[in-house]
């Protein structure tokens, strides 16, 4: 895992954040049962989830930097063999992919339909598709 570029010791500060943003994704990964305990930055559901995709799919910015903050897998693969940077990606959210490509996701990841971050980025075009091709694995600008 790639370390954070903005990473600082926020102390009760950082781990109260943490501690509700993980409260949050526990309510939509696990919406029917109970308190089991904490809910770990890398826990999954059944279909493969982790935190970092709940908030992905919410667009939460703050949300996923608080996660990557706590070592968040920036790479995990969720349902569909998807990871952030592609649901990012898919909606378009430029804030997002640019935090999960600062901190090192990868764009040659292939989904269960065989997509990558650079095929929907290529398919997108504009500023956001030139931004994974110019910042992902494999460019010469980083």
């Amino acid at each position: 895992m790639t370390r954070s570029p903005w990473r600082k010791n926020g102390g009760a500060n950082a781990d109260a954040r943490l501690q509700a943003v993980l409260r949050s994704a526990a309510e939509a990964m696990f919406p029917a049962e109970e308190d089991d305990g904490p809910l770990g930055v890398n826990s999954r559901t059944s279909e493969g989830d982790t935190p970092l995709h709940v908030f992905a799919w919410r667009g939460e910015v703050a949300s996923v930097r608080v996660l990557l903050e706590a070592s968040a897998d920036v790479n995990a693969l969720g349902d569909i063999d998807e990871t952030a940077l592609q649901i990012a990606l898919r909606q378009q959210n430029e804030a997002l992919v640019r935090l999960l490509l600062d901190v090192g996701a990868r764009t040659t990841i292939r989904s269960e339909f065989g997509e990558t971050a650079q095929d929907i980025a290529q398919r997108i075009g504009g500023s956001l598709g030139r931004l994974v091709t110019d910042r992902g694995e494999g460019s010469k600008r980083k």
